[in-house]
């Protein structure tokens, strides 16, 4: 294939992110992860091969996992939907606030940008069920994004909380200006170039791998997970 064809060959970014759409559920799920982490620690410094700290974690963690399934909405997010040109467009219509550095830095109004961005830029959302809808009406993003006051209507308190709306906008962003690069081999993602040895973070039931590490991706614009392992249960980002 030549370069001409690779070129012509080119299709329209896409991302995904999935939730848990149960806020309380969420609150639980992240507890549990906190406390599983805390007892493989507590099980690794003992030297206990029967590791029950963790496993005792593990098994209310598997509890709950139909439910936090259950829960699952994954928002699939698709580039063609809004063209570059557009994207300029939607930024000069969300004007920086004065004396807001933030907006100063990004040159729009993010907590007015980011929610129509969402809103734009959404191919479908998909729950745990297979049933999938590519129309979401406006006052279901209301509800879970909320809504400024205007002349004519109240102010709408959106349900989705902090960092579920940094997810839906950062999974937005990454798919009309993210670049997508492709790394040296598969086997470099899972091997240490020093060691060799495996960075794949451990499931509940798993412990860490000898020198593996266990760190935090580094932040963007928006607020990233807090563990790699919370982000694969409840906010899977693609």
């Amino acid at each position: 294939m030549s370069v001409l064809d690779t070129l012509r060959a080119a299709s329209p970014a896409r991302r995904s992110v999935t939730l848990i759409m149960d806020s309380g559920l969420q609150v639980e799920w992240d507890r549990l992860l906190d406390e599983y982490e805390a007892a493989s620690e507590e099980d690794a410094q003992k030297g206990s091969l029967a590791k029950s700290a963790a496993r005792e974690v593990a098994e209310k963690l598997d509890a709950i996992r139909d439910r936090v399934k259950a829960s699952e909405v994954t928002f699939e997010f698709d580039k063609s939907r809004l063209e570059w040109q557009a994207v300029i467009a939607l930024q000069a219509a969300h004007p920086p606030r004065d004396g807001n550095l933030m907006d100063k830095v990004r040159g729009f109004n993010t907590e007015t940008y980011f929610p129509a961005l969402i809103r734009a830029v959404c191919r479908s959302v998909t729950g745990a069920d297979g049933d999938s809808a590519t129309d979401v009406p406006d006052d279901v993003w209301d509800g879970l994004l909320g809504r400024p006051a205007t002349e004519d209507t109240p102010a709408v308190a959106g349900t989705l909380n902090l960092r579920q709306v940094n997810l839906l906008a950062t999974t937005a962003e990454q798919a009309v200006n993210g670049v997508t690069t492709v790394p040296p081999s598969a086997r470099s993602l899972h091997e240490s170039p020093d060691s060799g040895a495996s960075l794949a973070q451990p499931g509940p039931g798993t412990s860490h791998p000898d020198g593996s590490e266990d760190g935090n991706p580094p932040g963007s614009t928006t607020t990233s997970t807090t563990k790699k392992a919370r982000t694969k249960a409840g906010s899977n980002a693609s």
